[in-house]
């Protein structure tokens, strides 16, 4: 990344901390306030219009440099972003934008909403496919016309095409669908600061190769990778070293160990409720990716979720969140295996 645009990435993260600060102030922290402290007047309409275009913009920034942008960014920055997106103050914000403002739409950030909405990313992906399939439809249409060459040249991609999905097996409903509910992963300057570039690169790369085995239809290899991950974090970010806890190197391994180590260190001071859950989450991930990469008897094996894709997603969350130190305390649910 320039130097311009890393100013620019530091000016609109610090922008959008003083907004989001500014907006909490107004609405007393409740998002639901935010369209009646509209109608009354005063500056918040004007907040959430300069709020919901710097949002836009880091988005923007974000997907076209996705790697330089997440490693490290301000641990503000994350927690301001993470409660604006997990606090419901998004869709509350569109909810106003909806009802009360005099032409401010922008559709991009309409499509927000389907972030965390399933039922609707859904219906996107299967759109696009049959977009895509349209354009394909057309094309093959259109080869009796064409000159010989350029005929030619365009049965190759109409094969090629046909290939990925007949023999590859190949799914663009698929890959879109999975795509949209990936969310990026940032990481906090102070720890990309201290652990340095190389981890912190090494680190960026196996989360994203693990995000691009997941939205290409790869599970095992996901969850292999996000195994991997976790012990990174564990080991180098949370310095977990076992000779510091009461954790044995017992007959579960290495990562059952560092697991144990940080529910007695909580390096992450998560409340007490929270702590188990989250543990919980992390030996489940080790576990499935175990069997996995050891391949073990069919009667030790834990059962794979029958919603492979939804737990992926779930775990990647999991991840997400202790690479950026738990920013925003919500509601956890506990992954248990199914009956």
């Amino acid at each position: 990344m320039t130097a311009s645009r890393q100013n620019q990435m530091v000016e609109l993260c610090n922008t959008f901390v003083d907004l989001f600060n500014k907006l909490e102030l107004v609405t007393r922290r409740i998002p639901y306030n935010i369209r009646r402290r509209v109608q009354e007047g005063g500056q918040t309409l004007n907040i959430c219009r300069n709020l919901t275009s710097t949002y836009l913009a880091i988005r923007e920034l974000e997907g076209s440099n996705p790697e330089e942008f997440s490693k490290g960014v301000n641990k503000d920055f994350i927690v301001s972003r993470r409660k604006f997106e997990g606090s419901q103050y998004l869709e509350c914000m569109i909810d106003m934008f909806e009802k009360e403002s005099d032409g401010f739409e922008d559709i991009d950030l309409l499509l927000c909403r389907d972030i965390d909405n399933h039922s609707s990313i859904n219906n996107i992906a299967a759109s696009a496919a049959v977009s895509l399939d349209m354009v394909m439809t057309y094309a093959a249409n259109q080869i009796a016309s064409m000159d010989p060459d350029d005929a030619d040249g365009l049965q190759l991609g109409l094969d090629i095409w046909d290939d990925l999905h007949n023999k590859a097996h190949f799914s663009l409903e698929s890959v879109i669908r999975r795509q949209r509910m990936i969310k990026y992963t940032l990481i906090p300057k102070h720890i990309a600061d201290s652990v340095g570039n190389t981890l912190t690169r090494s680190l960026y790369e196996y989360i994203n190769q693990a995000q691009k085995a997941f939205i290409y239809g790869a599970p095992f290899a996901a969850l292999a990778l996000m195994r991997s991950v976790l012990e990174i974090v564990l080991r180098d970010h949370y310095k977990i070293h076992l000779e510091e806890t009461n954790a044995v190197n017992d007959q579960n391994g290495y990562l059952n160990s560092l697991i144990k180590g940080f529910l007695e260190k909580n390096p992450c001071a998560l409340h007490p409720n929270t702590l188990p859950i989250i543990v919980s989450n992390l030996h489940y991930l080790r576990k499935i990716a175990n069997n996995i990469l050891h391949d073990r008897e069919a009667d030790n094996r834990l059962r794979m979720p029958a919603e492979l894709d939804e737990y992926i997603l779930k775990a990647m969350v999991t991840l997400t969140d202790l690479i950026e130190g738990f920013p925003h305390q919500k509601k956890w649910v506990e992954l248990h295996e199914p009956r």
